[in-house]
Formats: structure tokens, C-alpha cells, sequence
């Protein structure tokens, strides 16, 4: 997976819509369409919540969308490579 290309798609790239829009700047689920969310969007800086939540359910997650949330799908806008640069990018940029 590529870390840059995985950047850019979190950052401005992903179409429909960014992923940081939902999820912010840092991470955090603080973003700006994210907090008229309700659940909010998955905070990917809290250790104790990405513990449990692997690479693989990340992008399934990430290309099927997620029911009772605001989290829709992405697999007719994003290939398989782009949505593994996106997991990898979140778990090297937030998840510590």
C-alpha cells in the first residue's frame, strides 16, 4: 500500500467526499460534516477503540459503508489499492 497516495485520498482525493471531512484533520472524528453526525464518525486516535477493529474490517468498512451510520460506500468510486493506501495511511498517521 502507498502511504502518499493514501494521504492525499484521506485528505482531498476520495470522491464522493474526503475522508477527513468526517474523521478531521488529526483523526479524531472531529471534522466539520462529522460532527452533525450521529453516531459521529470513528475517532481512529483512540488506542482502545482501534485495538479492536482490524486492517481487514477497516476496508470492508471503507468499501461497503457502514449501516446506522453516516459512513456510506465507497466501492464505485475507490479500487481495492486505493481504499488499502487509505487503511494504511489512517494506521500510520493516527493509530498509535
Amino acid at each position: 500500500a502507498n502511504l502518499d497516495r493514501g494521504k492525499a485520498l484521506y485528505e482531498k482525493d476520495a470522491k464522493p467526499l474526503a475522508c477527513k471531512n468526517c474523521h478531521g484533520d488529526a483523526g479524531d472524528g472531529a471534522g466539520k460534516l462529522g460532527m452533525t453526525l450521529k453516531p459521529l464518525p470513528l475517532n481512529f486516535t483512540c488506542a482502545e477503540t482501534m485495538k479492536s477493529i482490524s486492517v481487514g474490517q477497516m476496508f470492508h468498512i471503507i468499501k461497503n459503508g457502514s449501516a446506522a451510520t453516516g459512513m456510506s460506500a465507497y466501492e464505485k468510486t475507490l479500487s481495492d489499492k486505493d481504499i488499502w493506501d487509505i487503511v494504511k495511511y489512517i494506521r500510520s498517521a493516527f493509530v498509535k
